[in-house]
């Protein structure tokens, strides 16, 4: 009579080896993944810039004024529903300032702002055609 072959299930050791696995997998995919997180959410943010962009541009070709710089500051960066976003514009001719370009024209072209931003930024800035995030 031999009752022990009849024995079922994993023993201590299986189950630990198995949580090892799956805690070395979690330990490389987290990291990983959040890596995709912000790398997606500065895509997001470079198109809602670009969407800016646009908006400055219109206004500023209706106004007949060349912009050389598009500034995008965050203050203060938090999660703050409070927290303001402006536009500063420099125009490249001086003989026309920059506030002949409506900010609030352009916030209300491309939404508000503060809104569409993901990523945690202190500004941008636009110059020679791109887009570089401080």
């Amino acid at each position: 009579m031999n009752f022990m072959k009849s024995k079922a299930g994993f023993t201590l050791v299986e189950l630990l080896v198995v949580i090892a696995i799956l805690a070395i997998l979690a330990g490389i995919a987290i990291p990983a993944y959040s890596g995709y997180i912000k790398k997606a959410e500065s895509t997001a943010d470079m198109q809602a810039l670009s969407s800016v962009n646009t908006a400055v541009q219109s206004l500023a070709a209706a106004e007949g004024v060349e912009v050389d710089e598009i500034i995008v500051e965050r203050q203060p960066l938090s999660n703050d529903p409070n927290a303001a976003t402006t536009i500063k514009i420099t125009v490249k001719d001086d003989s026309v300032p920059a506030s002949a370009i409506d900010t609030a024209a352009v916030e209300e072209l491309t939404g508000k702002l503060d809104e569409m931003f993901r990523a945690e930024f202190k500004g941008a800035t636009w110059e020679d055609g791109e887009w570089t995030l401080d």
